[in-house]
């Protein structure tokens, strides 16, 4: 009888590996977009950044000063989302056993995800951008 569920569920098995594994690369195709943003974002403010840092900035005024340029990218993205999700809502719940379609559990940690994964694919950017030497930046044209 166990066998018989088992073959009797495979294709909802499959479309739940088909869907996580898309939902981790898009995922995957986030971090690296966010990186490249906030990496060339950096790259063009490294004349100013390094300056603020040679004189005498704290460190967190200009993580401060990055955050604020970037929340808005992250916000609009997860607004976007979310506004997809709750238009393809309805579809998704009926691809998923036992996943409302409103769940705030899910969607809240969905969101948190990928505010998470914002953080980690910014933090090697910024980290990069407070650990210049000033001098050899401003010898730079």
């Amino acid at each position: 009888m166990a066998g018989e569920i088992h073959r009797s569920l495979w294709r909802e098995r499959f479309i739940a590996l088909l869907a996580g594994s898309f939902a981790g690369f898009a995922l995957l195709l986030s971090a690296i977009g966010l990186y490249g943003v906030l990496a060339y974002y950096l790259v063009q403010r490294q004349r100013e950044l390094s300056l603020r840092l040679a004189l005498g900035a704290r460190v967190f005024d200009v993580i401060g000063t990055v955050l604020k340029r970037i929340t808005p990218v992250i916000a609009a993205g997860l607004a976007g989302g979310l506004a997809l999700y709750f238009i393809a809502g309805r579809w998704i719940q009926t691809l998923f056993f036992g996943v409302s379609f409103a769940d705030p559990i899910f969607v809240g940690v969905a969101v948190l995800v990928l505010i998470a994964t914002a953080l980690c694919a910014g933090a090697v950017p910024v980290y990069r951008a407070l650990h210049l030497d000033a001098a050899s930046v401003l010898k730079q044209e």
